[in-house]
């Protein structure tokens, strides 16, 4: 499924520093409706725990970045994965 253009806009993707400096993905749904979230990683993770995020809601990334591995990503879909 692809997601539509006109659903990025209204959600904020924000990047927080921790303790350790490395970054943390948080996502928070300014839709007007609820989206599903879940991690992916370079390197062959892939969360198959989809997260429904309500609008207003808030993701955080299921694993945080290590300097010199493969990035985090937050993948965003307006309805589940098929079962």
């Amino acid at each position: 499924m692809k997601l539509s253009t006109m659903l990025l806009p209204p959600i904020a993707l924000t990047l927080t520093s921790t303790a350790s400096a490395a970054l943390q993905g948080k996502l928070i749904n300014n839709c007007k409706f609820p989206v599903w979230a879940k991690t992916t990683r370079g390197g062959g993770y892939d969360s198959h725990e989809m997260a429904k995020v309500n609008p207003g809601g808030v993701y955080r990334a299921k694993v945080q970045t290590i300097n010199n591995a493969p990035g985090v990503a937050l993948k965003v879909q307006p309805s589940p994965d098929p079962a």
